[in-house]
């Protein structure tokens, strides 16, 4: 293994950055870890997240505490479905994450975690899989079924497997409530949820999805994704900011940000900066919410992937 040349990538909320002190919240200042996005697109696993958390926390310090794995964790490095419990709730695919096997889901790796005194936290998508719409999966303490919290006309634009809940109905509520009791369970500290925000959004979900986290009584940090340079750099992405940042902590308002100063990338984004930065600190879930301009990149990008380069 060449952990020193593991690549590194971290969030950090440029247009609000502040000292953390160990008495505060986590939501109180802006969050900042690391997450595996840039570096491995879909495909990173349980050795590989390790060992960057290590990195992190040897190389960074107090301040960036959260350790954060993106998409896919629920699919197999070759492709294929979802993985899906008896309830129809993803868990890590056992050829990414061994341990896992079982039934055990993330629990295990979220001890190493926390036993390296970091926080622990991945990345869901919208609502509901087409996994457990295809198995019909009943819905955890309940008589209800995934077809009938499912609103398999509203799937992610741009991927497609994953489909809105009906908030407004008992089955709907009763699958966030499921979600939320397992991630309880894996004693995770941050949620990154993706196609409910910018182009893609979802008001509703992430209004449920935040009711039901507190409900939990478990302190989550609660991130959306992505955002939209050219809707959010005209300002009107602000008005759907305003709807929803007091039920989360981190909402992004620019798409993905690569080592590239033009063609829509940095320069745009902080663009954006200066239509939504004094929206940062406002009223938040169990504290304040914060505007995100994504991940700076560093290290190897697009590791296990063609062609794999170093930072510009």
């Amino acid at each position: 293994e060449k952990l020193e040349m593991l690549p590194l990538r971290f969030f950090v909320l440029a247009v609000c950055v502040t000292s953390i002190h160990s008495q505060m919240k986590p939501v109180d200042v802006p969050p900042k870890g690391w997450n595996s996005y840039d570096s491995f697109l879909g495909d990173v696993d349980e050795s590989a997240y390790l060992g960057n958390c290590q990195n992190m926390k040897a190389k960074l310090g107090k301040a960036y505490e959260y350790c954060v794995i993106d998409f896919y964790w629920y699919i197999n490095f070759t492709g294929g479905p979802t993985w899906i419990d008896e309830w129809g709730r993803p868990i890590p695919a056992a050829d990414k994450w061994p341990s896992s096997a079982s039934s055990k889901g993330f629990k295990a790796v979220a001890d190493k975690v926390h036993a390296m005194g970091l926080k622990f936290g991945f990345h869901v998508m919208r609502g509901i899989s087409e996994s457990a719409v295809k198995a019909n999966t009943p819905i955890k303490g309940t008589n209800y079924h995934a077809k009938d919290a499912a609103l398999t006309t509203e799937a992610c634009p741009w991927s497609k497997t994953w489909y809105a809940v009906n908030t407004s109905s008992p089955a709907g509520q009763a699958f966030y409530a499921s979600l939320v009791e397992q991630y309880a369970e894996w004693d995770t500290d941050f949620i990154k949820n993706d196609c409910v925000f910018g182009s893609d959004f979802l008001p509703n979900d992430i209004k449920t999805y935040s009711e039901h986290f507190q409900k939990s009584g478990r302190q989550f940090v609660y991130s959306l994704s992505p955002g939209s340079t050219s809707r959010g750099s005209n300002g009107a992405e602000r008005g759907e900011a305003e709807q929803i940042n007091h039920y989360v902590n981190m909402y992004r308002v620019t798409d993905d940000d690569w080592d590239s100063w033009g063609g829509g990338h940095l320069e745009a984004h902080f663009r954006v900066g200066e239509v939504m930065g004094n929206l940062s600190g406002t009223a938040g879930l169990n504290g304040k919410s914060f505007t995100d301009m994504d991940m700076l990149p560093f290290g190897n990008l697009s590791a296990h992937h063609s062609p794999e380069r170093r930072l510009r």
